[in-house]
């Protein structure tokens, strides 16, 4: 779940990717709160197929080398991955690491990985592939979620929507913990999970973690995989929707948000208009890259939706190529494939993007028209500019979650 700002704007971006496959998947596997008796360990990963780390701190470095002796490291050292070597060099000496590495401060105070401090411990995993390590962050629940809430909210809102946010992020976090079993690492540090910055001063996430310590929502025993966005734009997606590897389940799925979150300047948005071939071309793109059938669009004839879920929020997009093809798509899956950057696709203006799939679509001539749109993001469980707005007319933490996240409880796990 990442937060990013965007300079037209000047909102907050804070937009859960989710699976992006274009079959359906099979249901991830669920947390019961029975598992979560202790505060864990989660794993962050901070960077993938990296060739070259810098880790330092403010105390000595303890690493043990690939015949298990342990290195008391004084200085900030630079860690190097080729096809025959994964080694750092200390005064000189060139030693082998082991796979996985393990830094840890001695003193228990941060660690330096490029230019960002973390709790915790670093952690250098070859990758599978052999094209480079993984730098990924091990570092307990409480003590992650700091740098989680410092980047998904401004530092001018309200502490309850703090505290709200602290809750859905350590659900978040604390149910992708069964997801991630055969992995070496839990979530990412971007907003493919939830954007995280490592430590942070931020007074208000701090206060707001340590005032929700251990508190997870939950739902027929069972931790909620509690998903957020920036702005539903007045009515929730279910995420059996977005996310289909995700549980259907009654605090996930879509209800009318009303107008809380209509501080957002992308509560209410467009028209977008996108040229009909090059779109086609977009969209095409998107299907050679994930492997799906409109791989062999060749020109869009018309685009519309085909379903809706109870508060009239898209649910299936279905385009028609000229040769008579019907292409369907999820609502998100054809919001990152209108988005689509990669081969074959180059970067789009922020001006036609298309900030969510709640829109209406309308072809015209050589365009497409998107209009009517609606929020920013997947628009799933909680809209933050929505628990602003609600903190601000004096609503808790637990009555905002309860609103997001209905027939959820909210319970204190450790």
């Amino acid at each position: 779940m990442m937060a990013m700002m965007m300079a037209a704007s000047a909102i907050l971006v804070v937009t859960l990717w989710g699976c992006q496959s274009s079959t359906p998947t099979p249901t991830a596997p669920r947390m019961a709160l029975r598992q979560l008796q202790r505060e864990p360990v989660v794993r962050i990963r901070l960077a993938s197929a990296a060739q070259q780390i810098r880790i330092g701190g403010s105390s000595k470095l303890s690493v043990k080398d690939h015949i298990g002796r342990v290195w008391l490291i004084d200085m900030a050292v630079v860690a190097n991955w080729s096809a025959t070597d994964t080694s750092i060099k200390i005064d000189g000496d060139r030693i082998t690491l082991p796979d996985p590495a393990v830094f840890n401060a001695t003193d228990g105070t941060v660690i330096r990985a490029g230019k960002k401090s973390y709790p915790g411990a670093i952690v250098l995993k070859v990758r599978a592939d052999r094209r480079g390590f993984d730098v990924i962050n091990h570092v307990r629940l409480e003590h992650y979620l700091p740098g989680v809430l410092d980047r998904e909210l401004y530092s001018h809102w309200h502490p309850q929507t703090y505290q709200s946010q602290a809750v859905a992020a350590r659900s978040y976090a604390a149910a992708n913990l069964a997801r991630s079993k055969g992995r070496h690492f839990d979530l990412e540090s971007t907003q493919a999970s939830q954007v995280y910055s490592g430590t942070t001063g931020n007074r208000k996430a701090l206060r707001a973690v340590r005032v929700t310590h251990g508190m997870v929502l939950t739902y027929d025993n069972m931790v909620v995989p509690a998903y957020y966005s920036s702005c539903s734009g007045g009515a929730g997606q279910d995420a059996v929707v977005a996310f289909p590897d995700t549980t259907d389940i009654a605090p996930l799925r879509g209800r009318d948000h009303g107008v809380w979150g209509q501080n957002c300047p992308l509560f209410r948005w467009g028209p977008i208009n996108r040229n009909r071939t090059l779109l086609s071309h977009r969209l095409a793109a998107w299907g050679r890259h994930n492997a799906h059938s409109i791989r062999d669009l060749k020109d869009i004839d018309w685009i519309k939706i085909s379903a809706r879920n109870s508060v009239q929020r898209p649910t299936k997009f279905q385009v028609k190529c000229a040769q008579g093809n019907v292409y369907e798509l999820g609502p998100e899956l054809f919001r990152y494939a209108a988005n689509f950057r990669g081969p074959g696709a180059p970067p789009l203006s922020a001006k036609v993007k298309l900030p969510s799939s709640y829109v209406t679509t309308v072809t015209d001539g050589k365009q497409v028209q998107f209009v009517d749109g609606h929020g920013f993001g997947h628009g799933v469980g909680l809209d933050q500019f929505g628990a602003e707005a609600m903190a601000r007319r004096g609503h808790t933490a637990p009555a905002i979650l309860s609103f997001y996240y209905p027939q959820s409880q909210l319970v204190q796990a450790y």
